[in-house]
Formats: C-alpha cells, structure tokens, sequence
C-alpha cells in the first residue's frame, strides 16, 4: 500500500494537476531561504554605487523625484527610476538611498520570481517548473538582485512581452492586442531594447496574415490587430518620445542604438559623439563624423570587420558568459544537448510539431537570433553577463515546456542531484564575489 501512495504522489507531480499548487508553495518555502541567503551574499559584495551605472540610474530617480523630470540622458529610460523616486526623501543621502533602493529591488524580484514560478508550475507541469525555479533562484538571480538597476525588472517584463506576442500569434484578438501594444510600451519605457521584438513581431504577424488569409476581410481584421498593437504603444510611450523628438530631433532618439553600436570600442565612443554632448541635445560636430550604418558599412571590410565582431561576441558570450557564468551554463548547454538528440532521434515528430507551429517557431526561433546578434554586435562597446540574460527567462520557459512535452522526467531528477551538490561549489566560488 505504501508503494502504491508514492506511486500516486510521483504521478501526481510528473503530471499538470493544477490542484498541485500546494506542491509549488513547499517548493517556494524551500527555495526562498536559500534564495535570500545568496542575495544576502551579493548584497555585501555590492557596496560601491559607482559601479555597474548604479550611480547614474540613483541621480536620474532623483532628478525625478525632486525636479519631476523624467527626461534623463537617453541611456537609460525613466520606468525604473520613477520607481525607485517613490521613496526618495527630500536630502536623504546617495548611500541612504542606495540602500533602500536595493531593498526595493530584492522586494521586486522575489514578487517578479513568485509570479514565474506560477507560469511555469501552470505550463510545464510540477516537476519541470521545479527544476527550472530551482536553476533560477538558486544560480542566476542572486548574483544579479541587490543592484541599483533595471535588470530585474526588465527580464520579468520582456518575459511577458514575448509570451503574450506567442499568445497574440496563435489567437488573435483586439483586446489583446492593445494590452500588448501598452506591455510593449512600458516595456520600452524599461529598457528601449524592446523594440527589436516589436519589428519582429510584426513582421511574424503580417506574413502568418498574408500567407494564410486570402480573404479581404480577415485580412482587415489582421490589419487592425497589428494597428492595435502600434497605436497602443505609441499612446503609451507618447510622452516621453515627444519631448525626446522636441530636444533630440527624433522620436526614439537613445544614444546606444542612435550612434554607440556603430563604433567599435568605448574609447571611440568617449572620443565620438559622448564628448559632442549626445545625452543632452544631438551632438554638434560635422555630419561626417556622426556614425551611422552608412558610414559604418563604408569603412569596415565585411569577412574581416563585421563577420570579425560577430565571431567575437558570439564566442565571447559562449565562454566567458555562459560557460564561465555562476553556475547556469552547464545545466542550459546540457539540456540544449538533451533536446537536439531526441530531435536527431524523432524527426517525424519534431517535424509535426514545427509544422503545426511554425509561426510561433518561427517568431521565437527569429526573436533569440536576433538578440543574441545583437548583444554579439553591442559586445565591443559594453560586456558583462546582463544582455545575455535578458534571454534567460525565455530560454528557459521554451526549453523546459518542451522538456515537459517530450516527457523527459529522468534528466530533471539527475539535474536536481547534481544541482544539491554545485550549489556549494558556485556560492563559495561566485556568489558574493561576482560583481554584475
């Protein structure tokens, strides 16, 4: 009889019985001390504000919260410290505010985490949604949390983004199509790097409407989606990006994607059009000397200069920030691997699967390439693990629904063993003495 309960409850887990949440709440119980012990770590480690553009985003949330200006330098968008302006005090000191603000975004990411664990306990199932807390609690976030920065937050939010865009794909509709266009929107008011997936979105979504309605009117109710989409988020981004237009000359004027990702190293950046003044009004130098895409393609050869950059960022974010990351990169690669072998041995049924989907394979297939290029290109200017991590959530969202729908429940528990073990080796190797 005994044999046959845990027989029961080992089903009960392996399955999406939603009436398991309770299972998730012990997970959480467990998961959190060890979770805020390694914050608690970082936190000590993470004293000087004037690393990490800490400093920057304290001075613009107080400009905020003292000037009511949200104009900021056009590196970094007003969300985030607008935030963190809702408990700055009147002559309270940098280092008082720093504090509190870290606080602030511990609170976040333990509310931010709580809500993807239920996304992935309510889509993968128990067990596959287990293993995936335990890698993000326990190896990716605590490094990354008490920092005076957006990050946090931009992840969970480019997270919804992507899934309700997924969503949007297969079953369209007005309704949500406005909700994304204002996700989309205060997304972009984070971090202004969203609006490469908002490009690809609509790309996706006019050729699924194309290649699949001939008919006149389903092809005007696409349109009207899609409009939805645009409308809403320029409604909600309108203020900032008129008075950006008013000052700048252009409406999504920011000073990485406008001239940064088209030097090749900071030093030339800082010698470019940073030393013209660009975070406060367009730079006023020769319009010769103002980078652009043009210019840039005129001056670098392709095989050695671009395909060059390329290589490097590739690789340098395989080794340096993956492979050598605090703990993750072994269990992704090792999945990774995992997934391409039972493809290599099911192709009927990867194949049926991709074709049944394919808009929606298509859209997340285009949405990683792309970032990943992107983060590749940008790598020479600024490095560091946080632009590879804004995939990390989706990553891991789509490797283990799928893990989960392939049913591959044995890996997961090997995982979680080795997991109990590297959890000693990473903290007293990383956590604590990485600086993000």
């Amino acid at each position: 009889m005994a044999i046959l309960n845990r027989q029961r409850i080992w089903q009960h887990f392996l399955t999406r019985d939603f009436s398991s949440y309770r299972y998730l709440v012990g997970v959480l119980l467990v998961v959190f001390p060890i979770y805020f012990y390694g914050v608690y770590r970082q936190w000590n480690a993470n004293q000087d504000r004037q690393k990490v553009d800490q400093h920057a985003y304290i001075q613009y949330s107080k400009e905020i919260a003292t000037e009511f200006i949200f104009r900021g330098d056009h590196n970094r968008m007003p969300l985030y410290p607008a935030l963190q302006a809702l408990h700055y005090s009147s002559g309270e000191s940098d280092e008082a505010f720093f504090r509190e603000g870290k606080a602030v975004n511990v609170g976040l990411s333990g509310l931010m985490l709580i809500g993807i664990a239920l996304l992935w306990w309510r889509i993968m199932g128990p067990l596959s949604a287990t293993v995936a807390i335990i890698l993000t609690m326990v190896f990716v976030y605590p490094p990354i949390t008490p920092y005076f920065t957006v990050e946090v937050l931009f992840f969970a939010l480019f997270l919804a983004c992507l899934m309700l865009a997924g969503y949007l794909l297969v079953k369209p509709s007005l309704k949500l199509a406005t909700g994304l266009g204002v996700l989309f929107g205060i997304t972009h008011l984070a971090k202004g790097s969203i609006l490469l997936l908002i490009v690809i979105f609509v790309l996706i979504y006019a050729m699924k409407a194309l290649v699949e309605h001939r008919n006149i009117k389903r092809l005007g109710y696409h349109s009207l989606v899609v409009l939805a989409v645009v409308l809403s988020f320029l409604v909600t981004v309108y203020p900032y990006i008129a008075d950006t237009k008013a000052v700048f000359g252009s409406y999504f004027y920011n000073v990485n994607t406008t001239f940064y990702i088209w030097y090749d190293s900071w030093s030339e950046v800082t010698q470019g059009t940073r030393a013209y003044g660009d975070r406060e009004h367009y730079p006023d130098m020769p319009a010769e000397d103002i980078p652009g895409m043009a210019k840039y393609l005129c001056e670098h050869s392709v095989v050695e200069d671009i395909a060059g950059r390329f290589t490097y960022g590739f690789s340098k974010n395989f080794v340096d920030h993956t492979l050598r990351s605090y703990g993750y990169g072994k269990y992704i690669l090792a999945y990774a691997i995992l997934l391409a072998g039972i493809t290599y041995q099911r192709p009927d049924r990867t194949w049926r699967f991709i074709k049944q989907h394919r808009w929606l394979v298509l859209y997340v297939a285009l949405s990683f390439v792309a970032y990943q290029a992107a983060f590749a290109w940008y790598l020479p200017i600024s490095s560091g693990k946080r632009f590879l991590l804004t995939l990390w959530l989706p990553c891991v969202t789509v490797m283990f629904w799928l893990t989960s729908y392939l049913k591959v429940y044995r890996f997961h528990v090997i995982c979680l063993g080795i997991m109990l073990v590297d959890v000693v080796f990473v903290w007293s190797e990383k956590v604590g003495h990485y600086i993000h």
